[in-house]
């Protein structure tokens, strides 16, 4: 899948997430090259969900599904964008749709 679990102790320097109503999304680094992490942290209840890349066009160039366990989930996102600014819209089962910008150099 991707995802690896951190553990309380790891997580002492990821401190710096976006507040959301049932947990933390976070995407880093921003900007990025060729990759990007994708941090969400669920304190309720395994989840799954998928997230849309857009173009300023809003034209969808990247898709990709996953699952969110209990706790820290981090997934390491590769691609082959140009670059620019692009929004990622995250859909998950728990969180409402959350929409971020992602700026790719």
């Amino acid at each position: 899948d991707g995802f690896i679990k951190v553990t309380a102790s790891d997580s002492t320097s990821l401190n710096i997430f976006t507040e959301t109503l049932n947990g933390t999304f976070r995407i880093y680094p921003n900007p990025s090259s060729n990759s990007f992490n994708l941090l969400i942290q669920n304190s309720n209840q395994e989840d799954s969900g998928y997230f849309n890349i857009m173009d300023t066009q809003g034209n969808i160039v990247l898709t990709k599904s996953f699952k969110v366990l209990n706790g820290m989930n981090i997934q390491t996102i590769q691609h082959k964008l140009s670059p620019g600014i692009y929004h990622l819209k995250i859909y998950t089962n728990s969180h409402p749709i959350e929409v971020k910008k992602i700026t790719i150099k």
